[in-house]
Order: structure tokens, then C-alpha cells, then sequence
């Protein structure tokens, strides 16, 4: 795991436990769209699972369910060890413990299980259309998250992506000068 990565998976799970902290999980939104700027540009897992994972307790702690109270305190000790370990530089059992910490919540209550994983899985396609919006292909995106592309491209074709001016030129201007360059 490069250095720049592992400081600001640290920041992020530092971020994470204050908001659980405080009960504030709306803030675990805002932290999860933090952690996509770094997976478009260095492409890793590491802060995808991160980025899906936050997300995915925001989505379950968002319902406000009684059970919320116990899988906060406990995501709150698994996230506590995964900075423990990531800050000594054990990247093989940080790893181990964000896989732990999926499964907690996968598992949270049977009833729920099917439900976590839903969240689970649009967590990471909610992402990949994240990734996409910043410049990594559909194919690439959808195989960083271990998605399909289908899955992906249906998210992406239900929602419209806000049409983004390049440079701060309009469509239109941009026209004209090919247009102009090309003798059109």
C-alpha cells in the first residue's frame, strides 16, 4: 500500500469512528465520497473497500433500527484495530480486519442479512458510477469493484449524470471552435 494511501485510510477511519462517536451518520456519507477521489486516481482496493464499506454503514445506521446502537459500538472496536494496525504498517492485518468488519455487517441479524447485502452490493455499484464520473472507464470500474459491467451500466443509464463543462467552456463553444478549426 503506497504511503499517501495509508495516511489518508487513516484519516478516514479516524474520521469514521468521531462520526460513530457522535452518533452523526449522515457524516459517513460525506466521508465515503472522500475516499473515491483517491480510488479514481490510484485506482486501489484498499480505498474502495473502504469507501463501500463506510458507505454501507451509513445505509444501515441511516434507518435508525434499535439493533443500530450494538453494530455501532461494535463496527466502532473492528475500526479502532484496523487504525491499530494500518498505523504500525500491518497492511496484511488491516486487511484482514476491514474483511471482518464486512462480515459483521453482513451478519448483523438474520433478518436483516439480505438487506445488508443489498446495500452492500449498491454500495459498490453507487461507487463504480463515482469512479466513472471521474474519468475511469466503465470496464475498469466495474472490475476494481468486482461487478459487472451490465450492473454498473444500468445504475449509470437510471441516473443522469450532470453534464460537466471542460475548462469552464459550454458545449456550445466548444462546437463552434471545431467547427472553425475544421472549416465547417
Amino acid at each position: 500500500m503506497q504511503q499517501e494511501i495509508r495516511q489518508d485510510i487513516l484519516a478516514i477511519l479516524q474520521e469514521t469512528l468521531t462520526a460513530l462517536k457522535k452518533e452523526d451518520y449522515g457524516e459517513l456519507k460525506v466521508i465515503s465520497d472522500h475516499t473515491i477521489h483517491n480510488a479514481s486516481i490510484f485506482q486501489d482496493q484498499d480505498s474502495l473497500s473502504i469507501a463501500v464499506l463506510v458507505y454501507a454503514l451509513y445505509k444501515i445506521l441511516g434507518q435508525g433500527i434499535e439493533t443500530d446502537k450494538h453494530v455501532a459500538v461494535t463496527c466502532m472496536r473492528v475500526l479502532e484495530d484496523a487504525d491499530h494496525f494500518l498505523q504500525e504498517e500491518k497492511i496484511d492485518a488491516y486487511r484482514d480486519i476491514i474483511r471482518k468488519l464486512f462480515k459483521i455487517v453482513s451478519e448483523t441479524d438474520e433478518h436483516m442479512h439480505l438487506y445488508i447485502r443489498e446495500v452492500v452490493d449498491q454500495a459498490q455499484i453507487k461507487k463504480g458510477s463515482k469512479l466513472f464520473e471521474h474519468g475511469i472507464s466503465l470496464a475498469r470500474a466495474a472490475e476494481l469493484l468486482g461487478i459487472s459491467r451490465w450492473e454498473l451500466m444500468q445504475y449509470i443509464g437510471k441516473t443522469r449524470l450532470p453534464e460537466q463543462i471542460v475548462g469552464g467552456v459550454l458545449v456550445r463553444d466548444r462546437v463552434r471552435y471545431a467547427r472553425k478549426i475544421f472549416g465547417v
